[in-house]
């Protein structure tokens, strides 16, 4: 504020406090506020990512080291969805790849099912 005030407006107590006040609540706070919130940031991310090509091994690693069940299930059903868009659209692209995926999901599924004890 020193740089930013003249000197006998840098002097008034009451001034400088307004001031100081009127920054960290108007500008600091508001920003903080936005760059900690998780949905900015997933947001964010997933902007800086879109146009990376997620490898399929890396893919399978996630889903076979995974211990949430929704999360499993969850990636399921957005295969599904994958497979049954491009089996409308007759394209061959990366159809088996997700066939393998989705297998893997409902087997990892499966065995966590088994795995909970009654």
């Amino acid at each position: 504020m020193f740089l930013i005030l003249p000197k006998e407006d840098f002097n008034a107590q009451a001034l400088r406090t307004l001031t100081r006040e009127l920054i960290v609540n108007v500008v600091l706070k508001p920003v903080l506020d936005l760059v900690s919130d998780p949905d900015f940031l997933n947001q964010n991310l997933v902007w800086l990512y879109k146009d990376t090509p997620i490898k399929p091994e890396l893919l399978a690693l996630t889903v076979r080291y995974s211990e949430c069940m929704e999360e499993l299930e969850a990636t399921r059903e957005s295969v599904s969805k994958e497979i049954s868009i491009l089996r409308s659209n007759d394209s061959k692209g990366n159809k088996l790849m997700l066939i393998l995926l989705y297998e893997l999901c409902r087997n990892y599924l499966i065995l966590q099912e088994s795995s909970i004890p009654p």
